[in-house]
């Protein structure tokens, strides 16, 4: 029998490691969508104040922006329902949110400049610094209370 707890109402836990990704994966597409659709409406509102729709200093149309967006919540949200595992270690919660990092920093450079390896490559460096360190937050505020280890 599996056992789900929904603390502060934020991201299921099992306690036990025979738990189907379902839950995971509703959760974290839903998350990613939401912050989609959030930098979505504020993309949107940025063109409607300037009177235009192509942003020539990012190279992109809103709709590529909007595009960008969800594409990096789709692949965020498939990584994080199918790796959310890692986050149980502070390796891995880092090295999760390296990879998350990475996917999204990677989706804006690509829509920026095509697929190319100096977008590839400067993605590197805000998913370690962001992505990663931002890992290593979220697993020290979600663990604050739990006993020191014997």
């Amino acid at each position: 029998m599996t056992f789900y707890s929904f603390p502060n109402g934020s991201v299921p836990h099992s306690k036990n490691r025979h738990v189907p990704y379902h839950p995971k994966l509703k959760w974290a597409i839903g998350a990613t969508f939401f912050f989609a659709t959030a930098c979505s409406i504020w993309a949107a509102i940025v063109a409607l104040l300037q009177h235009r729709t192509y942003f020539p200093q990012y190279h992109a149309s809103l709709w590529r922006i909007i595009a960008a967006y969800y594409v990096a919540s789709i692949l965020s949200g498939l990584t994080l329902g199918f790796l959310y595992p890692l986050f149980d270690r502070r390796l891995g919660a880092v090295l999760l949110g390296f990879l998350l990092g990475f996917l999204c920093y990677a989706t804006v450079g690509v829509a920026m400049f095509g697929f190319q390896r100096l977008p590839l490559a400067i993605a590197l460096i805000p998913a370690v610094l962001v992505g990663g360190g931002l890992g290593l937050v979220e697993f020290d505020e979600e663990h604050k209370y739990d006993p020191p280890a014997a």
